[in-house]
């Protein structure tokens, strides 16, 4: 489930968010990054399974590094967040379609 809480930062704040939401509006077709599968190469415990584990991403984007985490092991939850709106709706989405939980 998205929660989508307003970020502050006046109209400056506001301005981010838009360009970031048109970003990832532009891309949603599409991945724009690939799927970073090197962090469970450099932090191999993140692939460890029988032992629950609870990642936060800040600045997920689309979940080109939540993603690859999800698929590599059932025990991992993920908890991200993005600046813009869009993008945690866009990373939820690519979780649903590839069958992350």
């Amino acid at each position: 489930m998205v929660e989508e809480r307003e970020a502050s930062g006046g109209d400056a704040g506001a301005l981010q968010a838009s360009a970031w939401d048109r970003f990832h509006s532009q891309h949603s077709a599409t991945p724009f990054f690939k799927a970073r599968r090197y962090l469970l190469q450099e932090f191999p415990v993140l692939g460890t399974r029988g032992k629950t584990l609870t990642v936060l991403e800040v600045g997920c984007g689309g979940g080109a590094s939540a993603l690859p985490l999800l698929q590599s092991n059932q025990d991992v939850r993920v908890a991200a967040c993005d600046f813009a709106a869009s993008a945690v709706r866009a990373a939820q989405q690519a979780a649903v379609d590839a069958g992350a939980r």
